[in-house]
Order: structure tokens, then C-alpha cells, then sequence
């Protein structure tokens, strides 16, 4: 699956496409000391896709910040490609929880063209285990990142290889993150100061993360087109402070 073919949400119970089983697994595995975590923050990023400059879809990331230090990240992405002689339709719904800098847990559901699938990983300090439909679960090295690409990795100096799993097909490629440099891109009438990273290695792609490490652009080149993710709205739901 390509990096384009995806989307940025992340869901509560309420979250689009999230079934609450799902959301529920992912709230429980972060739990801390036996005490259900409390919601500090709840934000979401409204994102627009677009296939050779020509807007295609939308993508929308909900990211809710936990007082236990985990964050829950779902991403929903309805997106739809017409031409003379097919209309290819993809849906992408993942779950990703994170603590701190690091990927702990992910749980995505795709329908491409009609076809379904899921890619499901774990992530520990000795390593992940990933499992897919029908197959036998794989481990392969600590995951560092996923193809959403929803907030950049706590990337440890020296480091020029990292586990970068392709979020519809449950793939493993490595790359690293180079920094290119600090630019400004304006976001609904606001100037926001980013950071612009190159993925280098197998998953080539142009990145560009805020201050909170969180994506605000996109760019790659999807089966020889050129594609972009850019954000166009945040969204902040649960001020901190005010969750119950």
C-alpha cells in the first residue's frame, strides 16, 4: 500500500470507523497502576490529499493526550480516484498508542477497492510482532514509525536505520530521518514554524512536523504521481484540564 492511500484520526469511542472493542483495547493497554487513564488534551488535524496538484480526499487525525504519558492517535481517510475507465475507492481506519516518543501499539483497517485487510503490531524494547490476516505473526526489529507519519519519532543520535512499517500492508522497510531544515507554512491564516525531514532509504518522502512533532505536510511520489497531505485546520476539543 502507498503512503498516499492513507489518513490521519484519531479516534475516542466516537471516532469514525472505530469500532469501540478496538478503541477500548487500545485505551486498556494503556492503563496505568490498575487506574484508567484521564484525558489531558484531545486535538484533531483536518488534512487534504492531493494526486498530481488535484484535491482527492480528506484525511482527519485525532490525537488524544493521556495523564499516564500515552498518546491514542486514529486516523480515518475516505479517498476516491476517477478516470475514463475506473473509480478506485480506499478507506483507511488505524489506531496507533504511543508513549512519549515511542510506538507501542497499532491497529489499522483498510478496504482498498473493495478488498479487505488489516495489519496489527506490538512494539517492545526487544523488538515487534506483527500480524495480518491468515498469517502467522512476524517478529521483526523495534518499529520506530509507521507510514501515517502522524508525529515524528524520538530518534536516538547516531541512529541511521529504523524500522519503518508501511501501515496498510504491514510491510518492513528501514530508512532514517535527515533534517533538511526550518521553513514556515501557513495553516489557516496562521504562520506555523516547521522542521522539514527526508525520509532516506526505502520509504522516500518529504516530511514537515510543528513544534509539537506533529505532521503538517507531506510529500511523495505514488506509482509515478506526484502526491501531497497538508494540513488545513487543528481543532482543539478537550482544553486541558476540562476532562472528565
Amino acid at each position: 500500500m502507498s503512503l498516499l492511500f492513507r489518513t490521519n484520526s484519531i479516534g475516542w469511542l466516537a471516532a469514525v470507523g472505530c469500532g469501540a472493542w478496538l478503541c477500548l483495547g487500545l485505551l486498556f493497554a494503556a492503563r496505568a497502576s490498575g487506574q484508567e487513564p484521564r484525558v489531558l488534551a484531545d486535538e484533531v488535524r483536518e488534512y487534504e490529499v492531493l494526486v498530481k496538484d488535484k484535491p482527492v480526499g480528506k484525511m482527519l487525525t485525532r490525537i488524544s493526550d493521556l495523564d499516564d504519558g500515552t498518546a491514542i492517535a486514529a486516523t480515518d481517510t475516505d479517498f476516491k480516484i476517477e478516470t475514463w475507465y475506473h473509480k478506485y475507492h480506499y478507506e483507511f481506519h488505524g489506531r496507533e498508542l504511543w508513549r512519549g516518543g515511542h510506538l507501542i501499539r497499532v491497529d489499522n483497517h483498510v478496504v482498498d477497492d473493495g478488498k479487505k485487510r488489516g495489519a496489527h503490531a506490538t512494539v517492545s524494547e526487544r523488538g515487534s510482532v506483527i500480524e495480518l490476516p491468515g498469517a502467522k505473526p512476524q517478529a521483526v526489529p523495534k518499529l520506530a514509525v509507521t507510514t501515517n507519519y502522524w508525529r515524528l519519532p524520538e530518534i536516538p543520535p547516531g541512529t541511521n536505520n529504523l524500522a519503518i512499517m508501511e501501515s496498510g500492508t504491514g510491510s518492513v522497510d528501514t530508512g532514517w530521518f535527515k533534517r533538511v531544515g526550518q521553513e514556515k507554512i501557513i495553516i489557516d491564516g496562521r504562520t506555523i514554524e516547521c522542521t522539514h525531514f527526508r525520509v532516506v532509504g526505502a520509504a522516500k518522502t518529504e516530511l514537515w512536523f510543528d513544534e509539537r512533532a506533529r505532521l503538517v505536510r507531506q510529500l511523495t511520489v505514488e506509482e509515478g504521481y506526484p502526491a501531497e497531505i497538508h494540513l488545513t485546520r487543528i481543532h482543539n476539543n478537550t482544553p486541558v484540564g476540562e476532562a472528565q
